[in-house]
């Protein structure tokens, strides 16, 4: 494994996991370097990727104020990378900005770091608002996130994209336990909530623009996903939370169907634009390609 990079200590490490991402990685990564003077670091997790990705992210080395380190390497997957990320970063907290994913402003790293460096040590993680993007339809839809339990029973736990973890906490959950398969992420922000209520703290405003079209997103895998979410909140935080957890997720998996049809059928961008006519404070449809 080659990593370089300075070994001093910092705030935060954003860690970005990608493979054969192309384009994809200079868009996180122009969004980071605009954030101006920061106490971060940018550390890149690439599962040898056989194209352009690591030459692109070389390129952003002196265009950030953070320090950018590289490893390029195979994986076992995702949430491989994302421990080995985990291992390696020198922030006291850690984010996870993956390939394809946006700060929604240059201002959010300035106000994400000043909030973390006041948070008490009780405080485990603090998490910001996130939108989910379809840029091929110009479209972005609120995600709504909190850390009651009802909120992990309804899937409506903070998403990984906006998630601020300590980094020693994480490290102490044992990362992202990939036995939950694609739930890792949510058993580890389960297991985090898990420790109390008071461990959890919710960010002012939006901080990600998280891009949909993920293979965990596609519906012939919906159901598989949400019985390993449920399994992950119930092995946290109890049977009744994951149960009710389960009962969400199947009408996300149908609604996930539902927009599939809309789509092939060439209507879902009309469909969209309804939703944020009648509901214009979560949906609307115009945004970056």
């Amino acid at each position: 494994m080659n990593v370089s990079g300075s070994s001093s200590e910092v705030c935060l490490t954003v860690i970005t996991v990608c493979r054969n991402a192309g384009e994809k990685i200079d868009l996180t990564a122009s969004s980071i370097a605009v954030q101006g003077p920061g106490d971060y670091e940018w550390l890149v997790i690439d599962g040898a990727s056989t194209d352009d990705t690591v030459r692109r992210a070389e390129a952003w080395r002196g265009r950030m104020a953070g320090t950018v380190r590289i490893v390029s390497e195979p994986d076992q997957g995702i949430y491989d990378a994302m421990n080995k990320g985990l291992r390696l970063a020198r922030g006291r907290w850690v984010h996870f900005l993956n390939a394809d994913d946006v700060y929604v402003n240059p201002e959010v790293l300035r106000c994400v770091l000043a909030f973390l460096r006041v948070q008490p040590e009780a405080v485990l993680a603090a998490y910001g608002r996130v939108r989910f993007v379809d840029r091929r339809h110009g479209f972005a839809e609120e995600v709504a996130a909190g850390h009651r339990l009802l909120d992990f029973a309804r899937s409506q736990a903070p998403h990984h994209q906006g998630l601020f973890v300590r980094t020693e906490a994480a490290r102490r959950a044992g990362g992202f336990a990939e036995r939950f398969g694609p739930a890792a992420d949510i058993a580890l922000t389960a297991a985090l909530r898990g420790r109390g209520d008071d461990t959890f703290m919710a960010v002012p405003g939006f901080v990600v623009d998280f891009a949909l079209g993920g293979v965990s997103e596609a519906p012939d895998v919906g159901l598989k996903r949400e019985a390993a979410r449920a399994r992950a909140v119930w092995a946290s935080l109890g049977g009744w939370v994951g149960s009710l957890n389960f009962a969400h997720g199947v009408t996300l998996w149908i609604r996930s169907w539902l927009r599939l049809g809309l789509d092939r059928a060439g209507l879902l961008s009309g469909w969209r634009r309804c939703k944020a006519r009648f509901f214009p404070g979560r949906y609307q449809v115009e945004v970056r390609k």
